[in-house]
């Protein structure tokens, strides 16, 4: 009896000695980035259903396209699509723009359907500044089989942009062809 008193003493004076934690606050913002002459802009991708992977290409200097051109064409020769971009990252001057190829090879004999979801920021609070002309526009895509496929695209960086590197991440999902045709993009 007396080991549990003596124990139950011992308790009761650490819990006096502990500090508690203030609670959580969730309504704290982040610090306010600074602001950055370059910023780096990762493209990222995830895949649901869908057998294709995406990458993002410089455009051909000699060629002329418009914004938002897609295409699935017989090869990236034949595309606007010039060198693979390292790493899926680009570097954009603040107060300016980039654009650049979204492009999928399709090596199989079949068609392949597929859309965007809304893309996602990290760190989400550097998603005020930017726009992503991109392929999360609620259409669906068709990439012909044993051809490229791809679409012209734009970041813009606002001269208020307030970071220095972030990531945009894209789920790409595989559809039926049923499915396909009711949101098909028609160029």
């Amino acid at each position: 009896m007396r080991e549990i008193f003596w124990g139950f003493l011992i308790v009761l004076g650490l819990m006096a000695h502990c500090k508690q934690s203030p609670p959580a606050d969730n309504n704290v913002a982040p610090p306010e980035a600074k602001k950055s002459e370059f910023i780096k802009a990762k493209i990222d991708w995830s895949y649901i259903d869908i057998p294709l992977e995406m990458k993002i290409y410089e455009i051909k200097s000699q060629i002329a396209y418009n914004l938002w051109d897609t295409q699935s064409v017989k090869s990236i020769e034949s595309s606007p699509a010039s060198t693979e971009i390292p790493n899926s990252t680009i570097v954009v001057q603040s107060g300016r723009y980039k654009e650049f190829i979204l492009g999928m090879k399709n090596p199989t004999d079949k068609p392949i359907y597929f859309f965007a979801a809304p893309h996602n920021v990290q760190p989400p609070q550097y998603s005020l500044g930017f726009k992503f002309k991109c392929l999360c526009i609620n259409h669906a895509f068709t990439v012909k089989p044993g051809e490229f496929w791809y679409r012209v695209v734009r970041l813009n960086i606002d001269k208020d942009f307030r970071g220095d590197s972030f990531v945009i991440k894209h789920e790409l999902i595989g559809v039926t062809e049923e499915r396909m045709k009711e949101f098909e993009f028609k160029p």
